[in-house]
């Protein structure tokens, strides 16, 4: 928070079973992973994936079907 960003986290509950970043505000969404895919692309103005898995090329998708900016960069996978 050195630069004086404002941060929010959004997910759904399973992430309190986690450690987790910390953040300005925290929205949590259902129950399951997923759940709180539709809070979050309503809530971005653009979407930066790096790396990912299933969940984040469907948000991915979603984000440019919705004519938002996407930037991505794919990773090695690691064995």
């Amino acid at each position: 928070m050195r630069r004086g960003y404002r941060t929010v986290g959004i997910a759904c509950a399973k992430a309190k079973d986690y450690e987790l970043f910390p953040v300005n505000e925290k929205i949590i969404v259902g129950d399951n992973w997923g759940d709180e895919s539709p809070v979050f692309l309503n809530y971005i103005d653009v979407l930066v994936r790096v790396g990912g898995g299933a969940q984040s090329k469907r948000e991915t998708a979603e984000t440019k079907s919705r004519g938002k900016p996407v930037i991505e960069y794919d990773l090695p996978k690691l064995n």
